[in-house]
């Protein structure tokens, strides 16, 4: 039971990090200035980005279970921009407020505008941090891996599973990562 209460807790970490940084660049844009929030949000983008070469780098130098962990840690690169993204919304929302004395229809409308545009961004940039395991890092893995290792395994291999089989090792998930990253890591030697 308790097993399960923090595997479901660490599969919503990412949108709960998510969402509290959105709100503190906010603050902080609204408080320091938007080149402070701009700042910040680049220094997490930027991590993801170093973590992603590494990552890389470790794949080719054939440490498999040292880059996919690396590259696990790129997660931060969606997730830099799905909280810039979340700022800018909480920005446009406090912007976008009527002030007290506008009409009943210009606060509705101000309103349904505000809405219109934070649920197209929530769509396309903040909905992928509920997957993030799967979704952000697991695709990531599997495509850096499937471009590292693409023949280098015989068909029907054990490796080659672990690197092109979608079924196997329960999917993409930070598990079955693992699992690949060890099968393929023995494969080298």
């Amino acid at each position: 039971m308790t097993a399960l209460l923090f595997k479901n807790v660490r599969s919503t970490l990412p949108s709960l990090l998510v969402a509290a940084l959105a709100v503190a660049l906010a603050w902080g844009g609204i408080k320091i200035g938007y080149g402070w929030a701009a700042a910040a949000a680049a220094v997490v983008l930027l991590l993801g980005i170093a973590f992603l070469a590494v990552g890389d780098r470790q794949l080719r130098g054939n440490n498999v279970t040292g880059g996919v962990a690396w590259l696990e840690r790129a997660i931060l690169v969606p997730g830099a921009v799905a909280a810039a993204v979340g700022a800018t919304l909480i920005i446009i929302g406090i912007q976008l407020a009527p002030p007290e004395d506008a009409s009943a229809e210009t606060k509705a409308l101000l309103g349904a505008v505000g809405t219109a545009i934070s649920t197209y961004f929530t769509t396309v940039f903040i909905k992928g941090a509920d997957d993030a395991d799967e979704g952000w890092s697991g695709s990531l893995v599997k495509g850096r891996l499937q471009r590292q290792f693409r023949g280098r395994f015989p068909e029907g291999s054990e490796a080659r599973d672990a690197v092109f089989s979608d079924e196997r090792y329960s999917g993409w998930g930070r598990d079955g990562r693992k699992k690949r990253a060890e099968v393929i890591q023995a494969a080298l030697g």
